[in-house]
């Protein structure tokens, strides 16, 4: 408690200056009126559109009363000069052009009474002026409580929040709707405002619950890693995800982004909404790399198929093509799209099914200008690249060969050693995997 007053003293002083100004205010505002009644002989009686202006003799002050406030002219319009009149007035501390008379009688005849007008006028008045400084107190603390320690982040452990201007915003709300509402419910307990205009009231609810939710999001919202657990919490749920049962994190990339954390087996271990909290400073995926753990972009065609698709991915990652096959074949059924057409044609050459392969190879690239579709991450020089590879582990050399010969056909300027999709490193493998004698592959060598 010491700690948190001495670290927001001046936030607090700021708070008391705030309630003792709306405490002065409030005794100001409730000290009683004082009015009183006096005769007067009427001299003149001038209307200018709602306001209407009154002399009387012997009295050098201009009294008002306006038709908008209840008065009605045309009563008042019946007053002559030389009328004998009774007015009720407010004592007033200092000068003003007009005198307001809130009541004007002629005998019993009462030509119009606004006490009740101003009365509910003097109410609203005082209320705004009350709140205000009330509510800055309350906007004061608010900042002063509903605040964060900075840690300090990094790969190895980190805790990060929403930016802090939403936490500005959502206490700004708040106040608003807080004040708003107040406000409203005094009027309406006090009859100050007609019926009709209750709805009215619901603007300030609808700033207030806003800001609410928003500040208990704020408050709660947090992606961390601590202690090797990786923890997403937002307003619903909490979503965890421990670094040891981590396998791959895969990246959907279509039609907007969602991270699955995946287990060595497969499995989805927790889905994560590709938000700012996350990604922010991009502490995560530096933590990932720094703990070796894979990062994959992926496509998925539809929710109902993620789980088979992770576990395919998994399959195939691992090497495990008999079981990824019968996976990416359901899937491409399933979803008729480049990406699982890909897969299948790896699993295809590895579990010994060539001429499915070659017709999937032909499928992918039926276009030569083919430069990867929506629904496939690679490009013509990958699939023409990974395809060659796949035959040549599996001894297809000659296949193997005419995919290798494409590629050289269509290697960048200067060789591979600039092409981001396919490195020189991996033209080498590729070449020592397919070409048996040392001088055909030096002859390749040279090339790249």
């Amino acid at each position: 408690m010491k700690s948190f007053i001495k670290k927001n003293l001046g936030k607090l002083i700021l708070a008391l200056v705030f309630a003792i100004v709306g405490a002065v205010i409030t005794g100001f505002s409730l000290k009683p009126k004082v009015f009183y009644e006096v005769d007067k002989t009427v001299q003149t009686v001038e209307f200018d559109d709602n306001n209407a202006y009154l002399t009387f003799y012997n009295d050098d002050i201009t009294y008002i009363a306006y038709e908008s406030n209840g008065v009605d002219f045309t009563l008042l319009s019946q007053l002559n000069s030389g009328d004998s009149v009774n007015i009720k007035l407010r004592e007033q501390s200092g000068k003003s052009t007009y005198t307001i008379i809130y009541i004007l009688k002629r005998g019993d005849q009462v030509f119009f009474d606004v006490m009740e007008y101003y009365r509910k006028n003097d109410l609203v008045v005082s209320t705004i002026f009350i709140t205000i400084p009330f509510s800055a107190s309350l906007l004061v603390l608010m900042f002063a409580i509903i605040q964060f320690k900075k840690p300090e982040n990094n790969p190895k452990e980190f805790a990060i929040y929403y930016p802090r201007f939403a936490q500005i915003l959502f206490i700004l709300s708040f106040s608003l709707g807080l004040i708003v509402s107040i406000e409203f419910l005094i009027f309406c307990l006090l009859n100050i405002i007609p019926p009709h205009n209750y709805p009215m009231c619901f603007i300030g609810l609808l700033f207030l619950v806003i800001g609410l939710l928003g500040l208990i999001v704020y408050k709660r919202g947090c992606f961390s890693f601590k202690n090797g657990v990786y923890k997403y919490v937002d307003v619903f749920k909490t979503k965890e995800a421990k670094l040891s049962e981590i396998a791959v994190v895969y990246v959907k990339t279509n039609p907007t982004m969602r991270i699955y954390v995946a287990n060595h087996g497969g499995e989805i271990i927790c889905i994560l909404p590709v938000e700012g909290i996350i990604f922010r400073q991009n502490l995560f995926l530096e933590s990932l790399k720094d703990n070796n753990i894979k990062i994959e972009p992926t496509y998925i065609a539809s929710s109902k198929e993620e789980k088979n698709q992770i576990k395919a991915l998994r399959l195939f990652d691992e090497k495990e093509y008999n079981q990824a096959y019968p996976l990416f074949k359901n899937l491409c059924e399933t979803s008729n799209v480049d990406y699982y057409k890909y897969y299948l044609m790896i699993c295809a050459v590895y579990c010994d099914d060539v001429g499915k392969a070659t017709q999937l190879y032909k499928e992918l690239i039926q276009n030569k200008d083919y430069t990867g579709r929506d629904s496939c991450i690679y490009s013509y020089k990958q699939i023409e690249y990974y395809f060659a590879l796949a035959l040549a582990e599996n001894h297809h050399f000659e296949e193997a060969k005419l995919h290798l010969d494409r590629l050289m056909e269509i290697a960048p300027l200067g060789g591979f050693v600039d092409d981001k999709e396919i490195t020189k490193e991996m033209m080498k493998e590729l070449i020592n995997k397919t070409i048996n004698e040392e001088a055909d592959k030096n002859a390749y060598y040279k090339k790249i």
